[in-house]
């Protein structure tokens, strides 16, 4: 299991006890929610990163 889906797991279980009651864990709630959005847009930026590094790529090949 990687780093992101361990976040996603915990973010649940934090909002599940938060749900029952369990006030004290709204912070860790709001840490947890802002690590896994910056994770997601990590991923896509990399995502993004190798696919416009493949298009260039074939670009310069193409004319070589």
């Amino acid at each position: 299991m990687d780093t992101l889906e361990r976040k996603i797991k915990r973010w649940k279980f934090l909002n599940e006890l938060y749900n029952r009651g369990v006030e004290s864990v709204g912070p860790q709630i709001e840490r947890h929610a802002d690590d896994i959005m910056l994770m997601r847009i990590e991923l896509e930026l990399k995502k993004r990163k190798e696919s416009r590094d493949s298009k260039i790529n074939s670009v310069l090949s193409d004319k070589i």
